[in-house]
């Protein structure tokens, strides 16, 4: 088995040219390389939140999707993206 698990969470990446796009896009890099060096010690996965968390309904919708990311031993090197603020006007989210 692993030895461990990492789960991140990062704003997903906005389509526009700044630093902040690329800070977030980067994230995401990072953790889908670190699932594949990793991949026999630790599973690695990401949430890539859309909006900010407004209540504590949006706040339970990231613990539970971190959750499933932690405890599921078919998934690593993923990234999910939840919408939380409601600001890309589709439901992305699992829950």
């Amino acid at each position: 088995g692993k030895e461990g698990t990492v789960v991140s969470v990062f704003s997903q990446p906005p389509h526009e040219l700044s630093s902040y796009a690329l800070a977030c896009s980067s994230l995401t890099e990072l953790t889908v390389l670190a699932a594949d060096v990793y991949r026999n010690k630790i599973k690695v996965n990401g949430l890539a939140a859309v909006g900010s968390p407004v209540d504590e309904s949006q706040f339970w919708k990231i613990a539970e999707t971190v959750l499933f990311l932690a405890e599921n031993p078919a998934v690593s090197g993923q990234i999910l993206k939840i919408d939380v603020g409601g600001s890309s006007g589709k439901k992305t989210s699992l829950f």
